[in-house]
C-alpha cells in the first residue's frame, strides 16, 4: 500500500510536482534558481503544490533536503561534464541522478503529513522557502520565481 500524505497518497503529490515542472517554462525556471541561488528543486515543486506548510514542518523538510544535497549536487556536476565528453552517457547519468533526486524525496517527506493545495498556499510556501534564503530579495524578484509563482496550484 501507498504512504500517504495526509488525503493525498504521497505518489499523487510528486506526480502532480512532476506535472508542474513539465509545464512549459517551469524547468528551466526550476534548474536556473537551483544554479544561481542553489535552491532545491524538489522542494520548489513540493512548496509549489502543496497546502500550507508551517514554518517548523519546513525547516524539517529543508533539513531533509540538505542532507542529501551534496550527493545530488555533486552527482549532478558529474552527469554535466561526463555528458560534455561522451553525449551517449547523457540518458543513463541522467535516470541514475533523478534516482537520486526521488531517494530526496522520500526522505523531505517521510513522517510528513501533507495534503495538495492552491495556487495561494503554493505561493506563500515558495515565498517562506525563499525568505530562508541569503538572496531572498533578489530570489524573490527573478523571472524565474515570477513564472514558477505563477504556476502555482
Amino acid at each position: 500500500m501507498e504512504r500517504q500524505i495526509g488525503k493525498v497518497p504521497a505518489g499523487a503529490l510528486w506526480s502532480r510536482a512532476e506535472a508542474l515542472y513539465g509545464e512549459p517554462g517551469i524547468a528551466s525556471a526550476c534548474i536556473a534558481l537551483q544554479d544561481r541561488w542553489g535552491l532545491d528543486v524538489n522542494l520548489l515543486l513540493l512548496c509549489a503544490v502543496a497546502a500550507p506548510i508551517d514554518a517548523t514542518r519546513l525547516d524539517r523538510m529543508l533539513e531533509a533536503a540538505a542532507r542529501w544535497h551534496d550527493v545530488v549536487a555533486k552527482f549532478r556536476q558529474a552527469r554535466r561534464a561526463a555528458a560534455a565528453l561522451d553525449p551517449t552517457l547523457r540518458p543513463g547519468l541522467l535516470a541514475a541522478e533523478l534516482d537520486l533526486e526521488r531517494a530526496q524525496q522520500r526522505a523531505i517527506t517521510e513522517g510528513e503529513v501533507l495534503a495538495a493545495g492552491d495556487a495561494a498556499s503554493g505561493r506563500a510556501n515558495l515565498d517562506a522557502y525563499v525568505v530562508r534564503c541569503s538572496d531572498a530579495a533578489a530570489i524573490l524578484n527573478s523571472e524565474e520565481m515570477a513564472r514558477l509563482r505563477a504556476a502555482c496550484g
